[in-house]
């Protein structure tokens, strides 16, 4: 069973697969890659490719102001459907959470704005605002047995089984980094050029060695492309 910090982002992902979403997100924490995962979905599941240079703002938290944010979740989409708006470093507008409550209260259904964080402590007045009509979703750096199950959604993505000791392997060559993680993953998967495969760290009767598909192997493959 996954990890509860882990289940809770995996069903976010599931309900925007199955398209119930939400006008209005907050992630926060350490995990970056979590939260670069869940926009990329986002906007696959609302913005088509035509509309993509209109209907998608992306807002650096650091250097706008409320107005802004108001102003680009209020703008009307180009050919109809939602707007997405993402408003990175959206801690920097903790002092600006009065002018926000209000939008945050009651999020326009026409858009979805999504923002990004890095840890909020529990007397955030952001956190507070947006939770009373919004959703807030924790991305804390994973560790341990947090770190193996999002690694193996991962490779589950791409028809990869890996088991405990692949697992504990792959942390260690990717330093508890999911990004590195996940790019080793993908090069895996097109490595193998196969589906449903097993891969463990030593070989066995149904196990592809984790160590024959990796670096100096992937490395090959690369030179050959």
């Amino acid at each position: 069973m996954a990890p509860p910090v882990e289940a809770d982002f995996q069903k976010h992902l599931q309900d925007i697969s199955s398209d119930s979403i939400a006008p209005l997100y907050l992630l926060h924490g350490e995990e970056d890659f979590h939260q670069n995962e869940f926009w990329c979905l986002i906007k696959e599941r609302l913005i088509s490719p035509e509309t993509s240079s209109f209907n998608i703002e992306i807002i650096d938290g650091e250097t706008c102001s409320a107005i802004d944010v108001l102003n680009a979740v209020e703008t009307l989409s180009f050919l109809g459907g939602k707007k997405c708006v993402l408003i990175r470093r959206a801690h920097h507008l903790e002092n600006e959470v009065e002018l926000l409550a209000s939008y945050f209260a009651s999020p326009n259904d026409s858009s979805c704005l999504v923002l990004l964080s890095g840890p909020l402590k529990t007397s955030s007045k952001l956190l507070k605002a947006v939770r009373v009509g919004g959703t807030v979703i924790s991305t804390p750096f994973l560790k341990g047995n947090r770190f193996a199950s999002a690694v193996k959604n991962l490779a589950s993505s791409r028809s990869l089984t890996l088991d405990k000791d692949a697992l504990s392997l792959l942390a260690e060559q990717t330093g508890g980094s999911l990004w590195r993680a996940a790019a080793e993953i993908e090069k895996i998967s097109l490595y193998m050029s196969c589906e449903n495969i097993n891969i463990g760290s030593k070989a066995g009767s149904n196990l592809v060695p984790l160590k024959a598909v990796s670096y100096t192997h992937l490395r090959a493959h690369e030179t050959r492309e």
